[in-house]
């Protein structure tokens, strides 16, 4: 028990850093595509054209991988509630449950025995990543628009903002009721509220650069 502890704990805090890491990375990838709107607003057409090109180019790149992920966490979150309803690939005892690999007998998820664990420590972080993913994919799929200020690229990136700030905090206050929230989480609440505040920004920038959009179209 005390080594399966351990194990978990070090499970926990690796997840904990490669979400960590990738919402950092995120956030700078993010913060560069700012650059490049001042410089699709200010520059020569030429080098603007050029920076687009590379910066649709990323952002294609970025769309396809968190739509990947968006189908990634949503198959294994339906497949894991499906084993668990089922009991089809699962393995059960006082202490955890196991859902198996598609027929065979290697472990793929390892969860606590216990109901509360898996609806508030597995479906609903699992589900909630899911509609993470798919709004982060939109958020790069304004990018690869030929028109970025727009209304329909504002209101992607207002989802997305609005959905990190207050959904994360409204999540582990609930969940808190039912299980215990270990400090990981609190900073992973954190960091999903930094990039809201940081896409609530990169919005307002959006809507100027749509204002100023239509001025110039009305002027001419």
């Amino acid at each position: 028990m005390r080594l399966s502890f351990k194990l978990k704990n070090v499970l926990f805090m690796r997840c904990f850093f490669y979400i960590r890491y990738t919402i950092i990375y995120l956030c700078k990838t993010i913060c560069s595509y700012c650059i490049t709107i001042i410089l699709f607003i200010y520059s020569r057409k030429q080098f603007r054209n050029l920076v687009m090109k590379k910066t649709k180019i990323i952002s294609k790149v970025l769309f396809v991988i968190a739509r990947s992920l968006t189908w990634i966490y949503f198959i294994t979150s339906i497949y894991g509630l499906v084993s668990l309803i089922t009991n089809i690939n699962l393995q059960t005892d006082e202490h955890k449950i196991i859902v198996e690999y598609p027929f065979t007998d290697i472990s793929f998820l390892i969860l606590d025995n216990s109901l509360n664990y898996v609806l508030f420590a597995f479906l609903l972080p699992m589900l909630s990543y899911v509609l993470f993913f798919w709004l982060l994919s939109n958020v790069f799929k304004v990018f690869l628009q030929d028109k970025l200020f727009t209304k329909s690229n504002i209101i992607h990136l207002k989802r997305f903002y609005l959905t990190n700030i207050f959904l994360p905090i409204l999540l582990v206050t609930f969940s808190s009721f039912f299980i215990e929230v270990e400090n990981g989480i609190i900073m992973i609440t954190a960091l999903h509220l930094l990039l809201g505040v940081f896409i609530f920004i990169f919005s307002e920038i959006f809507n100027q650069g749509l204002t100023l959009q239509n001025e110039h179209d009305l002027y001419i």
